[in-house]
C-alpha cells in the first residue's frame, strides 16, 4: 500500500506526463485526470429535473455522464463557465475541474425549463 508522500509523488509524475500528453493534443488534461482518479458522476435530466437533484464529488477533476430521461436538455454550472447540450439521442460526457471547496449549483439551461431542473454540487477533499 503507498503511503501518503508516496501517492502525492505518483501523482506528480502522472500529472507531469498527462502535461505531455495534452501537449501533444493526444488527449485533454480534464479527460484523463479524470480517468486516472476514476471519478464518474451520474445523473439524469427530465421534466421532474434532475435526478439525483444534490452531488457530491471530490476536488480535482471528475467525469460526469447525464442522460435525458425524455427530450432534449441542458446540463449547466454557471460558476465553472460548463453549459452542454443532453440529447435524448445518447449521454453527455463532460469533465469538469474542481479547484476549491463548496457548493456549485447546475441547472437545465434550455428555453422553458423552469426551477425544478436545478440542482447543487458539493465539491469537498476526498477522505
Amino acid at each position: 500500500m503507498n503511503s501518503p508522500s508516496r501517492a502525492r509523488g505518483d501523482l506528480r509524475i502522472a500529472s507531469f506526463f498527462l502535461a505531455i500528453a495534452a501537449l501533444a493534443g493526444t488527449a485533454t488534461p480534464f479527460a484523463v485526470a479524470a480517468a486516472m482518479q476514476g471519478y464518474t458522476i451520474r445523473a439524469s435530466v427530465g421534466a421532474s429535473g434532475f435526478e439525483p437533484r444534490r452531488l457530491s464529488a471530490p476536488l480535482g477533476a471528475v467525469h460526469f455522464v447525464v442522460t435525458a430521461r425524455e427530450g432534449d436538455h441542458c446540463f449547466a454550472i454557471p460558476t465553472l463557465d460548463v453549459e452542454k447540450r443532453v440529447r435524448a439521442s445518447g449521454p453527455l460526457e463532460v469533465d469538469v475541474f474542481f479547484e476549491k471547496a463548496g457548493e456549485f449549483p447546475f441547472l437545465c439551461c434550455v428555453h422553458g425549463s423552469d426551477s425544478a431542473e436545478t440542482g447543487v454540487i458539493v465539491a469537498a477533499p476526498a477522505r
